[in-house]
């Protein structure tokens, strides 16, 4: 079968061949195509610069435009990871605050283990976003980021790791807030990051 597929392919090279050749002797007794046998220097200066073009666009500048956007793309995905486990920890402690059940030492675990998973994640995102910290909104935003973990982190910890503790009201609400806060600046970084 293949050895079929093989000489059709052959026949099929040879056929172009020789219908180019035809053409060819055809155009070539033509009498209204008159080619000329001298070049000028603007000539082969703009055929040069026409091949330049043609082999840069798609082979250097489309691989560096794929290669920002593959970064971009990392980036943004870090950025929703975060807004993720930022939603699960907001998900976790609200049914606590509903209730106003006392938090298990299993659950204050939880809680702890994710936040400092949030300020890891938080940490390598800015440390993956060095390439545009000559962008002052982006820097602005990463610092801004900084204290929103800040304040989360502590909002959260502190109430947590007291024995038998409850999550008050003015908590949950700070909480909240840092939450909503923390989201809109992760959001604000994406668009910046899109932007860039």
């Amino acid at each position: 079968m293949d050895f079929i597929t093989n000489r059709i392919k052959y026949l099929y090279i040879l056929l172009l061949l020789i219908l180019g050749l035809v053409c060819g002797l055809f155009i070539s007794d033509i009498p209204y195509l008159t080619f000329k046998r001298e070049l000028s220097l603007g000539e082969i200066a703009n055929f040069t610069l026409t091949l330049f073009i043609a082999i840069y666009i798609p082979f250097f500048l489309n691989k560096k435009i794929n290669n920002k956007r593959i970064e971009k793309d990392i980036l943004i995905q870090a950025c929703d990871k975060i807004n993720n486990e930022l939603s699960e920890l907001q998900k976790l402690i609200e049914p606590f605050y509903v209730s106003q059940k006392a938090i298990t030492k299993d659950l204050s675990t939880i809680i702890l283990l994710r936040t400092r998973r949030i300020s890891n994640m938080l940490d390598r995102l800015i440390n993956n976003t060095t390439q545009y910290k000559n962008n002052k909104a982006v820097k602005d935003i990463t610092d801004t980021l900084v204290k929103n973990q800040t304040s989360y982190w502590s909002d959260l910890t502190l109430n947590v790791k007291d024995r038998r503790s409850k999550i008050t009201q003015e908590v949950y609400l700070r909480t909240e807030n840092n939450f909503k806060e923390y989201e809109g600046n992760i959001s604000k970084l994406i668009m910046h990051i899109n932007g860039a």
